[in-house]
């Protein structure tokens, strides 16, 4: 009696009806090569074992190719993965980095048995070829051992190191994009209003402008805000405030202040730049300290000064103002340049520009002189006396007028000659005016190597940069960049870390006396000088005592 065969049939079938070795064979060897037809094999007759046993395995090989296709797609729609890396061994330690689960390549390779699924496969067709039609849950994938285990950690600790590495730098070009679309909106939507800040004390005023310090309503963040100045201008908005706001905008790096944007109150004449707050600038703190600098901490001001000035340099931007009141200073020991009032971008060839730049303490000698064309020099002469003034607290040439400043100049630098200075009898202010000879350099003198009691102060390395940062002949003044290889920053001792630097508690709760530590040009000449004098009758100094 012919019937459908069952699960249960399979003791009833004679020896007889064993479907033959020939046909088994080309049922495997099709199924593993993948030439199965796309339709079932048709049954060449009532209980024909041979047509069941190439049934069953088109069905086992369907299904285990089903499974393969389901856990590909899995795959593609499983997220990236996010368990950090400790999880799988990895100490989240500063010294273990995503590097160190690449290191996990160069052990060596674990052997691992044949994939588990031509074993249960193989075992399948040999069912099939003995006429079994089994009703089993089909083969699953299994782990074979603590082989395979660890590959698959070492395949995940890659792709982790890989995720991580990936999601690093997408999140920094995530935050450039971000700003630089910030920008581009606040142009184009126009400047928020100064009603979004709001208004706590006055900090400073400064010939370009007055600096407030506010909070932002929205978010509580601290900022200053510089209003510009338009008292005197009948012909529009400010060159030199254009020109700081566009410098400022443009630049970025941490030794430079940070500009966000610019706001407007209610009438024209209010402009306010927005920029990041700093407790404090460099001249009130040196002011404010009991104790002078000590010479690393002074090499610490010097390379942030120099690294600031060497990015404005590199972007062919002048400062022209630089002075220890133009340098501000947070309690993270961070020192920022900022006000750019006199700033402003050059190119080659030379243009000729106004002299009558730079406060007149830390104007070089070829502005002094008359010179109308100069470029970076200018901004490396106004760093020596900033070095001058932070070893010895005091201003290294306070002159009262051009002429009184040219004097001390050539008192304590020596006059200058064709041999020092080729270009110096070409000067307009020499060929007009004769000046007395004084042919020795007097700056070791003022600034020795050992203190009065017997303590290291500026060593010859030192007092190195010093003289070329103060040489008369521009082309031969050292640069930033140069300056900042400078064998004196690597020997000891070395460079403070910022996070060391000296700080006070913040002043800016309080109004700053107006002229208190104001340079000539800012309305506190006389006060300056007068406190100066005062210091110097009582003895006061830093490392150095500096002679009138």
């Amino acid at each position: 009696m012919s019937r459908w065969l069952r699960d249960d049939d399979e003791d009833e079938l004679p020896s007889a009806q064993q479907a033959p070795e020939p046909a088994a064979k080309r049922a495997r060897q099709a199924a593993v090569e993948g030439a199965l037809p796309v339709q079932p094999p048709v049954r060449s007759g009532w209980g024909s074992t041979a047509g069941d046993a190439a049934l069953t395995a088109f069905r086992e090989v369907e299904e285990f190719r089903a499974r393969q296709a389901a856990e590909a797609a899995e795959a593609e729609a499983r997220p990236a993965p996010t368990r950090p890396l400790h999880t799988l061994g990895f100490s989240p330690s500063s010294s273990d980095t995503p590097d160190r689960a690449l290191a996990a390549l160069v052990a060596p390779p674990v052997e691992v048995d044949a994939a588990p699924e031509d074993a249960q496969l193989e075992t399948g067709l040999q069912n099939a070829s003995g006429g079994v039609i089994s009703g089993e849950t089909p083969p699953q994938r299994v782990d074979n051992g603590e082989g395979l285990t660890a590959c698959l950690a070492t395949e995940e600790a890659v792709e982790e190191a890989a995720a991580y590495r990936a999601a690093e730098a997408e999140v920094a070009a995530f935050a450039v994009q971000q700003e630089a679309l910030r920008r581009e909106l606040n142009a184009l939507q126009g400047c928020r209003s100064v009603e979004h800040f709001e208004r706590l004390n006055h900090i400073d005023e400064g010939t370009y402008g007055v600096v407030f310090r506010a909070r932002e309503k929205a978010t509580g963040v601290v900022v200053a805000l510089k209003k510009v100045k338009m008292e005197k201008e009948k012909e529009g908005f400010p060159l030199t405030s254009l020109r700081e706001i566009n410098i400022l905008l443009s630049l970025r790096h941490p030794n430079i202040v940070n500009v966000t944007e610019v706001v407007v109150g209610h009438s024209l004449d209010s402009v306010f730049m927005v920029m990041e707050f700093m407790e404090h600038d460099l001249k009130g703190l040196l002011d404010a300290q009991r104790q002078p600098f000590t010479i690393s901490e002074v090499k610490c001001a010097m390379q942030q000064l120099l690294e600031g000035v060497d990015y404005l340099h590199q972007h062919w931007v002048l400062h022209r103002d630089l002075k220890t009141s133009n340098v501000l200073i947070n309690n993270r020991g961070e020192l920022k340049l900022c006000d750019f009032g006199m700033a402003r971008q050059y190119g080659s060839p030379l243009k000729p520009y106004t002299q009558l730049v730079c406060t007149l303490w830390y104007r070089a000698p070829e502005l002094l002189l008359g010179a109308t064309t100069y470029s970076t020099p200018v901004d490396c002469w106004s760093l020596g006396c900033i070095l001058g003034e932070l070893l010895c607290r005091d201003p290294l040439l306070p002159g009262r007028s051009e002429l009184d400043q040219i004097d001390r100049m050539f008192k304590l630098l020596g006059t200058p000659n064709e041999r020092v200075w080729p270009d110096f009898p070409n000067m307009p202010i020499v060929r007009k005016a004769r000046f007395v000879q004084q042919p020795y350099n007097f700056l070791r003198n003022h600034f020795p190597a050992f203190t009065p009691d017997g303590r290291p102060a500026l060593s010859d390395a030192g007092f190195d940069l010093l003289n070329r940062l103060l040489a008369y002949d521009p082309s031969r003044r050292i640069t930033a960049a140069d300056a900042l290889q400078h064998p004196w920053f690597s020997e000891v001792p070395l460079p403070k870390d910022k996070a060391l630097m000296p700080t006070l508690p913040t002043l800016a709760d309080k109004a700053r006396p107006q002229g208190g530590h104001m340079s000539p040009g800012q309305g506190g000449e006389h006060a300056r000088r007068d406190e100066l004098q005062r210091r110097l009758d009582a003895g006061a100094g830093g490392l150095f005592r500096f002679a009138g």
